[in-house]
């Protein structure tokens, strides 16, 4: 497929930055996403990597690092990476840890190919596949397309993995994806609209597009992959699980107002065992007016909150502006 050099005039919002003006930049065919935390063991191997691939292929790219306000030294190691490759990298420093996803997301506001390419910084992930990744994201006329390596998990992940399906599956989602994509510009440009402080992008791209214009490519790692182990600890793992559970779903909220029916309902009926006791029993005096009072009453403010709840979670996200991350430095 080839490309030309294409320049324009044009203008780029970045949440947490001004409004600035692009003059003279060059139009690629693919363009690279890599959120980067303390990765300066692997950020070397996966430029030679990418560009290695990307050279070899007849695209014009870029390759979008953003730093995600890193502990170690990859924010030296990216600036001799921009320096040695000045016209195909750009590198962002975040002025916090924001996380992946966020990240992510501010790469797709500096990202002009037509494809956007989204991979980790830690070398789980084969950067030599992207050629026929995107053939065949652009063989089936994807909006999006998710390379998913197949029984690459620990314990913990796979508990975790099918908990967060389950609960996928019961609010109607899909419930498959990656952190390895290739999303289309047009769909990339409707999310860098977005301006809500909850960013997943998976649960992003369901808000715009339905689940028939993704495509999934499963496959089996091969063996010098499976052997890697991932860098997230299980207390990450268990923290971005129970994230997703309650922003990107109501289903907790549900969840409470559902228990609040059952328990009125089965209050209700304890209420009138207590009353029949008192019509046909001796109790004592008072007792049963304050226990029918109890049971029913905190079933019925169960049920309330649990309902007022789903209304505030909605006014909370309407209304929540805070920045999803904010710019500390830049070489574009």
């Amino acid at each position: 497929m080839d490309n030309r050099t294409n320049f324009f005039y044009g203008w780029r919002f970045n949440f947490g930055k001004q409004m600035t003006i692009i003059t003279n930049t060059y139009q690629p065919e693919i363009s690279v996403i890599v959120p980067v935390f303390n990765a300066e063991k692997t950020l070397i191997e996966l430029n030679h990597r990418l560009h290695s691939t990307l050279k070899n292929s007849k695209f014009e790219f870029e390759v979008i690092y953003i730093d995600d306000c890193s502990k170690d030294d990859s924010w030296k190691i990216l600036t001799e990476i921009k320096t040695n490759h000045p016209e195909t990298v750009k590198i962002i420093k975040l002025s916090k840890n924001f996380g992946q996803h966020q990240a992510t997301l501010c790469g797709f506001t500096y990202a002009k190919g037509n494809y956007i390419v989204t991979i980790d910084d830690d070398l789980e992930q084969e950067p030599e596949i992207i050629p026929s990744f995107l053939k065949e994201h652009t063989d089936k006329k994807a909006t999006v397309s998710y390379y998913i390596y197949k029984n690459k998990k620990t314990k913990i992940r796979n508990t975790l993995t099918k908990i967060f399906k389950f609960l996928a599956r019961l609010d109607g989602k899909v419930n498959k994806g990656s952190s390895y994509r290739i999303i289309n510009k047009s769909l990339v440009d409707e999310i860098n609209k977005n301006n809500q402080t909850f960013v997943y992008i998976d649960e992003l791209i369901l808000w715009y597009i339905s689940p028939e214009k993704i495509n999934f490519i499963e496959v089996i790692p091969p063996p010098a992959l499976q052997k890697k182990q991932s860098r997230y600890s299980a207390f990450g793992l268990i923290k971005m699980a129970l994230y997703l559970i309650l922003y990107s779903t109501t289903l907790p909220l549900r969840a409470v107002t559902l228990i609040g029916f059952i328990t009125a309902f089965t209050n209700l009926l304890l209420g009138f065992y207590f009353i029949l006791r008192k019509i046909f029993f001796n109790v004592p005096l008072g007792y049963t007016s304050i226990i029918v009072s109890i049971l029913f009453s905190s079933g019925i403010i169960l049920m309330a909150i649990g309902i007022l709840g789903i209304y505030i979670n909605r006014l909370f996200l309407s209304a929540n502006h805070s920045p999803v991350f904010n710019i500390e430095e830049e070489q574009c």
